[in-house]
């Protein structure tokens, strides 16, 4: 499906759940650390699951999606309730974005609505 094949994901969340344990070859970080090149070893995919609050305006979350996703050789998906998130950054986060997968929403039609403008 993703070619060349990911060699290690690194997935990090803001609440814990127990189903984490079940998921195998899938590293589990709780927050968004500042050293994420720590994290970094081959192919390697970031999903950051939920962290947008708190990493919104944060300059090292920029800098892997305007420099890092380009050149260390990783991929980050990140999963989001607000595809307009008002954090400082996330303009440039999401113009740095390759590909937008979205997912039917009851409670905010609109939101897609206004994406279709």
């Amino acid at each position: 499906m993703i070619e060349p094949a990911i060699e290690k994901v690194i997935w990090f969340y803001g609440i814990y759940q127990p189903l984490y344990d079940e998921i195998p070859d899938v590293t589990f970080v709780e927050g968004f650390p500042c050293d994420y090149k720590s994290y970094i070893g081959g192919r390697t995919l970031f999903v950051i699951d939920d962290l947008i609050a708190e990493c919104g305006n944060s300059k090292e979350l920029v800098k892997l999606y305007t420099k890092g996703s380009h050149h260390l050789n990783i991929s980050v998906f990140t999963i989001s309730q607000n595809i307009f998130n008002e954090g400082e950054d996330f303009r440039e986060i999401s113009l740095n974005s390759h590909y937008l997968f979205l997912f039917k929403s009851r409670r905010d039609v609109t939101q897609i609505a206004h994406l279709g403008r």
